[in-house]
C-alpha cells in the first residue's frame, strides 16, 4: 500500500512524497527512519502519469499546478541532453533552474538540487515531491540511475509523452 505524506526534516524543511508500507504505523516508522517527522499521512489513490497523458490534451494537463505536461517534457529532454553531454546532475539542475520561467517549478528544481547535494539520489529527491513527479516517473528515473542510463530513460520518457499526447513538442 502507498501512503502520501507531508513531513518535516530535522532542518525544519517541509517535504512530501510517497512511502510503501503495509499500514500507517509502518509508514510512520519508515519516515522516522528517514529522519522525517510526518505531519500528514494518507492512503495514496492516484492513476499513473501515462493514464493522465492518454486521457487529456497537452494544453489541459498541469502537474500539481507547478508545471504543465509540455513544460515537463521539455525539462526532461533538456535534462537528458545535459547529462548525456557529461554535465553533473547538480550542475544540470542549477542550469535548468536558472533558465526556468515558472517560479514554482524553478523552486522544485532548486530543491531537487539541494536534496542531491545533501546525499539523496535524484529518484529519492523526486519522490519527496509527489505533487510534481508521478510515482511511475520516479520509478523509471530510479531504474535509469541504477542502470547508468538516466539520460536515455529521460529522453525515452519525453519521446513517449510526446507520442501519447499527440503534440509536437519542439526538440532541442
Amino acid at each position: 500500500m502507498k501512503f502520501a505524506y507531508i513531513g518535516e526534516t530535522r532542518q525544519k524543511e517541509q517535504v512530501s512524497g510517497v512511502v510503501d508500507a503495509a499500514d500507517p504505523t509502518e509508514a510512520k516508522l519508515k519516515l522516522r527512519a528517514l529522519q522525517i517527522r510526518p505531519v500528514s499521512l494518507k492512503v495514496k489513490t492516484q492513476g499513473s502519469l501515462l493514464d493522465k497523458i492518454r486521457n487529456l490534451r497537452l494544453d489541459e494537463i498541469t502537474i500539481g499546478s507547478v508545471i504543465d505536461l509540455k513544460g515537463m517534457l521539455i525539462f526532461m529532454r533538456q535534462f537528458s541532453s545535459l547529462i548525456d553531454a557529461g554535465v553533473p546532475i547538480v550542475q544540470a539542475l542549477d542550469i535548468l533552474g536558472k533558465q526556468e520561467k515558472k517560479k514554482l517549478f524553478r523552486q522544485v528544481i532548486f530543491s531537487l538540487k539541494t536534496d542531491i547535494e545533501g546525499g539523496s539520489t535524484l529518484a529519492e529527491a523526486m519522490s519527496r515531491r509527489s505533487n510534481v513527479f508521478d510515482g511511475l516517473f520516479v520509478t523509471l528515473v530510479q531504474s535509469g540511475e541504477v542502470s547508468g542510463t538516466l539520460e536515455k530513460t529521460l529522453r525515452r520518457l519525453s519521446d513517449h509523452g510526446q507520442e501519447v499526447a499527440g503534440e509536437g513538442v519542439r526538440r532541442e
